[in-house]
């Protein structure tokens, strides 16, 4: 098993999340670690199978799929340091709090699961907006709020770890409204995406073929939709009920729980009080 190579120091496991190390002088640098410990184990072999000791973890955001592998890789590796935004911070360490923030009581058990709930993890060390030198390698972090309270993008060379800023176009399709809390930073995240368009992006999930700005404008296009969708769903008896079956959501909980919310920043965008179509 190996991981694709991007460059002499960046390799990708690409598969449902994709999980990238950068190789420096002070070992591998691991950003992200993608849902349980499958991928973490896939990259734990490659790296022990090329005599490499990683040295810190990134979590660019604190959904279950982006550091789900934290655990079993501090397992094998207790002295790594793992660095994560504020906010998101308190996700990684206390887990639950994802359920607790989409039910906004104690949840069901239907939402204590593994997609949404991750194995606690620690976080040693806040990163900031800016340049930052870990393991010995000099990242610039970009802040990309929308999709989570403050994920973050890291920048090394001429490699963009754009996070889940923005989706390949069969992932938007499959999903019919993405997952985001805030609507009018998500929107903000992808134009400022497009300062970026020199460099190779590396989304958090699948990679992006062709010209990064037509994948941009295909999210800011699906916004536009979900914003007009909502908004015409409004004169509807039940503008939640006829939401969820315009864009398709399955009637499980989870899909509901996470399409809610979007629903929800979509309205808070069109200054609609949610509270008065309940």
């Amino acid at each position: 098993m190996s991981l694709n190579k991007i460059n002499e120091s960046v390799y990708i496991l690409e598969g449902a999340v994709n999980i990238s190390v950068i190789l420096g002088d002070e070992g591998a640098l691991v950003i992200d670690t993608g849902l349980g410990d499958s991928g973490a184990r896939k990259v734990r072999r490659w790296l022990d199978g090329n005599g490499i000791r990683p040295c810190a973890i990134i979590n660019t955001h604190s959904h279950a799929d982006h550091f789900g592998g934290n655990a079993f890789l501090l397992k094998k590796y207790p002295e790594l340091q793992v660095f994560a935004p504020a906010i998101e911070d308190a996700f990684i360490k206390y887990p639950v709090l994802e359920p607790v923030f989409l039910f906004g009581a104690e949840p069901p058990e239907s939402l204590k699961t593994g997609f949404l709930m991750s194995p606690p993890s620690k976080v040693d060390e806040i990163i900031e907006p800016g340049s930052f030198e870990i393991c010995g390698l000099n990242l610039t972090f970009v802040p990309l709020p929308g999709h989570s309270f403050n994920q973050m993008g890291v920048i090394f060379e001429d490699v963009f770890f754009s996070a889940d800023a923005l989706f390949v176009e069969d992932l938007i399709e499959k999903y019919g409204i993405l997952y985001f809390v805030d609507f009018e930073k998500s929107i903000e995240t992808l134009e400022k995406l497009k300062e970026y368009r020199g460099l190779k992006f590396i989304p958090g999930h699948r990679r992006i073929e062709g010209d990064v700005v037509d994948v941009i404008n295909k999210n800011l296009r699906h916004f536009e939709s979900v914003k007009s969708t909502v908004q015409k769903c409004l004169t509807h008896a039940n503008p939640i009920r006829c939401a969820f079956e315009k864009f398709g959501i399955p009637k499980n909980p989870v899909n509901r729980a996470l399409s809610l919310v979007s629903i929800k920043a979509t309205l808070r965008a069109l200054n609609v009080d949610f509270f008065e179509l309940i």
